[in-house]
């Protein structure tokens, strides 16, 4: 009765902001309405979104996904676990030179990128090199708050893990590779499964620097749709088949982590 009493705001929260919407969301996709008019419709705004140029904002997401999660989240993991024999100032001067992108609004980095486009007249209407080019800005940006979030999950290694490997004779190469990376697996699954949720709803870098079918992704083509032509049950219907793309991802992360396990 105890646990019940603590847990029940939390799940009345998410019944009223996840849940309902969520239901709300299955239930505006079957209509084509303005929101002043309702009519129902039933799945052809489904059969709309795969006859248009949702297919390609599909394929565009998984290109995301491929050049922005896995490779950030490599590096990151990679810079973490190097880190883990450094006095504390110098891992304070690397994570505030990494973070220094991220301090910044993302309209003024977009705006940096904007330049360097310009400047050395990078066609970033194409999918190549738009897709990889805006994947890239984005891994810049958020490189650092990763590596922030690992080396915390580094230094709640116990120490006396360090020690007694350094009495058998082990290096620090050997200690990061069989001690540190095995301790902070756990961690990067999660951050991992986070970046590539948040792969798939990127959409205002896409807004700033390449406005283009051609580069947009599924969040893209949400906003688009939704806010700015005003079909707003294309756009749910687009939402719902984000997130089942979501779930199936998932589980793919989910099933391949048991096998390796």
């Amino acid at each position: 009765k105890l646990s019940v009493k603590y847990v029940s705001p939390a799940l009345i929260l998410i019944l009223v902001f996840s849940v309902v919407p969520a239901g709300l969301i299955i239930l505006l996709s079957l209509y084509k309405t303005n929101f002043m008019t309702w009519v129902f419709v039933g799945i052809k705004n489904y059969i709309q979104l795969w006859k248009g140029s949702f297919p390609v904002a599909a394929g565009n997401s998984l290109l995301y996904i491929l050049f922005m999660p896995i490779p950030g989240s490599i590096i990151s993991l990679f810079l973490a676990v190097s880190m883990a024999d450094l006095k504390k100032k110098q891992v304070n001067t690397i994570l505030f030179i990494y973070l220094l992108p991220s301090f910044s609004a993302g309209i003024i980095v977009s705006q940096f990128w904007k330049w360097v486009i310009r400047s050395f007249a990078i066609d970033v209407s194409m999918r190549f090199p738009g897709v990889p080019f805006i994947a890239s800005t984005i891994v810049m940006t958020t490189l650092g708050s990763m590596m922030l979030l690992l080396f915390m999950a580094v230094r709640n290694i116990d120490p006396t893990l360090y020690e007694a490997a350094q009495l058998d004779g082990a290096s620090w190469a050997q200690i990061k590779f069989r001690i540190v990376l095995p301790n902070i697996m756990k961690q990067f699954s999660v951050m991992l499964l986070f970046s590539l949720v948040g792969a798939l709803q990127i959409w205002e870098t896409i807004y700033m620097l390449a406005p283009f079918e051609t580069t947009a992704s599924m969040m893209f083509r949400v906003i688009q749709d939704g806010f700015m032509f005003g079909k707003y049950g294309l756009a749910a219907a687009e939402c719902v088949v984000m997130a089942l793309i979501i779930i199936a991802i998932t589980q793919i992360k989910n099933r391949i982590e048991m096998r390796i396990q």
